[in-house]
């Protein structure tokens, strides 16, 4: 036994000895028939005997024959089948499909009760082809569905055995699928130029198995594409021609199908993917890339010169081109892309000319120019004034600024210079830039209103003599002056005359805090009795001391108010400082006071509470005029001039605000409330 377990298991070696044995059997035996049947007579060899034992030899000898063939059948139909094909257990891209299924072949017959398995899982049907003579077989698996691109499947063969045979085996292989399509190689590579317009894009991408995939083709701007397929090329025209000058972007999406066999249809598609993107342009369409003359000014004895953008047929130009007034004159080229059209007579002045160039002008190519080309010009004409500078109209301009006045032509200068004028009357010298007179004037007035003008019948050199005035007007800078005073946000609710004298003595040099201040200006702490407005109420003097609680509680003395500027006066002068009250002063004596460097303290209201006379007595029956909501501030600058001020800044001790601007009318307004008062501090 286990002597033929070893020669089976050397297969080739079984072989080879068994057909050799079989050969030199057959061979001695038909050399032994072969002798008997020569030492025979002829006539003995009709005799019934010879017969018989010739028919007993012929019986050997085919049953020797049918014990070889026996012999050599039941040890391969014994023997274990192995796997032929395919040759190694991992293979590299392989289709399968319908028409080329997955064969795995075998070197000798297999049992049909062989076991088969293929993950990921894949539709299909297996089935076992065995030879007729016992010498080798096929397993065939035919898949119902197209198998996923890309992929490896991996194919298990279990209880894998001959016919007569008892031994097992099992296989392991797997397969890789064709990866998904992709774009491989096109003809107009990314960001070409000058792309024909009947242009044809090739596109070639990795073939596409059995209806796998789909491809589809996108172009921005929309076009209608006509796309033909042959093998795994693709052509794409433009079914109307691209269009020139034009920049596209063409894109290639696929997705995967799951293809049936059996139905012959799609069963799943997955979205849409791009997998190539291209951008390219089409060739310029024949145009202008410059044109002269343009605007207005132009001379009257200038060539009419159109540039184009490439070579162009020059016959086909010149009958396309015409001038609106028409005019006669010679053509001209500079090169095959530039015209010049020489006017036979100069131009009118003061004419505006069209000029036009029809679609039937072609390029070199013979392609047209898509769009009729157009332009205009007018000739020099009267002489008139382009830019005043300063600009009319302008505030805040600085006194030192320049005047200018530009022309639209050359010009005589001395003409210009004589018609010139500035009101109020300014010494100054005249130069030119170019067309611009320029005016250099001794240094202007502050916040003064000046008009420029320039008289008619100013000289041309080219052109046509000015028959028409013009004017302009601008307005300087407004003075401003303002003292570098500090703000200090008053200590106590009724306070503020000294927060604000204060700020006024820190700005002459004499520092000091709120509450010495007001210790100097003095308290008169009268209580408050009576009622308002019933001529019986009593409190204390504002014009000997401050009244009131500085806090503005209601105890033994009453609300709070402050005091006049008398005290506030004779506080500031125990410091050594000046102080002189002004009342019913004007703004312009204030400005004047801060022009010389001196803060002023005024008396107003603060514009927060109503603001309404309120009257008392002194007990000694001194009657007193106050004023609800009444508040002292420092101001300490001014916008304008002494003579005419604009605005006023004040520092605001209420709420320490280091300055805020009031125009004249608000601040006269507010100020007016207390007859105009105020301290000047010097």
């Amino acid at each position: 036994m286990s002597f033929i377990t070893t020669v089976f298991e050397q297969k080739n070696l079984y072989y080879f000895l068994l057909t050799m044995i079989s050969v030199l059997i057959l061979l001695l035996f038909f050399v032994l028939f072969w002798h008997f049947y020569k030492k025979r007579h002829y006539i003995e060899a009709l005799n019934k005997v010879f017969i018989v034992k010739a028919m007993n030899y012929w019986i050997i000898y085919i049953s020797i024959i049918l014990f070889i063939i026996l012999l050599n059948a039941s040890a391969m139909a014994m023997l274990t089948p192995d796997v032929t094909s395919p040759s190694g257990p991992s293979m590299d891209s392989v289709i399968v499909s319908a028409s080329k299924p997955l064969v795995v072949e075998f070197d000798r017959p297999i049992s049909k009760s062989i076991s088969y398995e293929i993950t990921p899982e894949l539709e299909g049907n297996w089935r076992v082809e065995n030879s007729l003579i016992l010498k080798n077989s096929k397993l065939v698996f035919t898949p119902d569905v197209t198998p996923d691109l890309d992929t490896r499947y991996t194919v298990s063969l279990k209880n894998v055995k001959n016919h007569l045979g008892s031994k097992k085996r099992e296989y392991l292989f797997s397969f890789q699928t064709p990866k998904a399509p992709e774009v491989i190689e096109t003809s107009i590579l990314d960001g070409a130029i000058n792309v024909m317009p009947d242009a044809k894009i090739i596109i070639r991408t990795d073939p596409i198995i059995d209806n796998s995939a789909n491809l589809y083709f996108e172009i921005v701007p929309q076009t209608e594409l006509d796309v033909t397929k042959s093998g795994n090329e693709y052509t794409i025209r433009a079914k109307d021609r691209f269009v020139k000058s034009t920049s596209y972007n063409l894109k290639v999406l696929r997705n995967l199908v799951r293809f049936s066999y059996k139905l012959n249809k799609a069963i799943n598609e997955t979205e849409k993917l791009e997998i190539f993107s291209t951008n390219f342009r089409t060739i310029d369409a024949p145009g202008v890339k410059s044109t002269s003359p343009s605007g207005s000014g132009v001379l009257v004895d200038s060539n009419i010169v159109v540039e184009f953008n490439q070579p162009m047929d020059r016959q086909s130009v010149e009958e396309s081109f015409s001038v609106d007034p028409s005019v006669s004159g010679m053509y001209s080229w500079d090169g095959d892309s530039k015209l010049v059209f020489d006017p036979e007579n100069v131009l009118t002045k003061n004419s505006r000319y069209s000029v036009r160039i029809s679609k039937d002008a072609k390029a070199s190519d013979g392609s047209n120019i898509e769009e009729e080309i157009g332009f205009e010009f007018v000739t020099i004409g009267y002489v008139q004034v382009s830019i005043f500078y300063p600009t009319s109209g302008a505030k805040e301009v600085s006194k030192s600024t320049k005047i200018s006045i530009t022309f639209n032509q050359d010009v005589d200068h001395s003409s210009a210079e004589s018609r010139f004028s500035i009101s109020p009357t300014v010494n100054g010298s005249f130069s030119w830039s170019g067309n611009t007179l320029i005016f250099n004037h001794d240094q202007l007035a502050d916040y003064q209103s000046y008009t420029l003008k320039i008289e008619a019948g100013v000289k041309t050199v080219h052109g046509l003599d000015s028959k028409e005035a013009f004017s302009g007007s601008f307005t300087t800078q407004i003075p401003k002056y303002q003292l570098n005073v500090s703000a200090f946000r008053q200590a106590h609710m009724y306070t503020c005359m000294s927060s604000a004298a204060r700020s006024a003595m820190a700005y002459k040099g004499v520092s000091l805090g709120e509450d010495a201040i007001s210790s100097r200006i003095g308290y008169d702490s009268t209580p408050w009795s009576g009622t308002w407005n019933e001529g019986g109420a009593v409190w204390g003097d504002p014009d000997v001391g401050i009244v009131g609680d500085i806090n503005g509680k209601a105890d033994n003395i009453g609300w709070g108010y402050g005091s006049h500027w008398n005290p506030v006066a004779n506080a500031i002068r125990s410091f050594g400082l000046g102080a002189e009250v002004k009342s019913g002063w004007s703004v312009s004596g204030i400005a004047s006071e801060i022009a010389a460097g001196n803060p002023v303290i005024i008396w107003w209201v603060n514009g927060v509470w109503p603001a309404y006379e309120v009257d008392w007595k002194t007990p000694g029956g001194k009657s007193v005029r106050g004023v609800n909501s009444m508040h002292v501030q420092v101001v300490k600058g001014f916008t304008g001039t002494v003579d005419n001020p604009q605005s006023f800044v004040v520092t605001d001790s209420g709420y320490g605000y280091p300055g805020r601007s009031y125009d004249v009318g608000t601040f006269k307004a507010k100020w007016s409330w207390f007859g105009n008062t105020a301290i000047v501090v010097r």
